[in-house]
C-alpha cells in the first residue's frame, strides 16, 4: 500500500453534500471532477485508481486532495478567484 501524505477522511455531512452536490443541479466540469475525486478518496481509491476512473492526471488527484487538507471542502471543490 502506497503512503498519501493528504489522507481523506470525509466527514458524514461532507459525504452527504458531495453525493447531492454531484446528482443535482448544473455544475462545471471541474467541479465534479473534484466532488467524485474526494468522495472516491474516501473511499480507499487509489490516485491512479481514481486517475483512471476520471480519466485525469494522478497529479490532479494528488492536487485535489492537498487543497481538501489544507483549505477544507468549498476550497478544494471550487476554482479560486484570477486576476484580470
Amino acid at each position: 500500500m502506497t503512503y498519501k501524505k493528504y489522507n481523506v477522511e470525509l466527514k458524514e455531512e461532507e459525504k452527504d453534500h458531495l453525493e447531492r452536490f454531484t446528482s443535482t443541479g448544473e455544475r462545471s466540469a471541474r467541479d465534479m471532477r473534484r466532488a467524485r475525486t474526494l468522495l472516491l478518496s474516501d473511499r480507499g481509491k487509489t490516485d491512479k485508481e481514481i486517475a483512471d476512473i476520471l480519466g485525469v492526471s494522478t497529479r490532479t488527484v494528488s492536487r485535489t486532495r492537498k487543497q481538501y487538507v489544507t483549505e477544507g471542502l468549498e476550497q478544494a471543490l471550487h476554482d479560486k478567484p484570477r486576476p484580470g
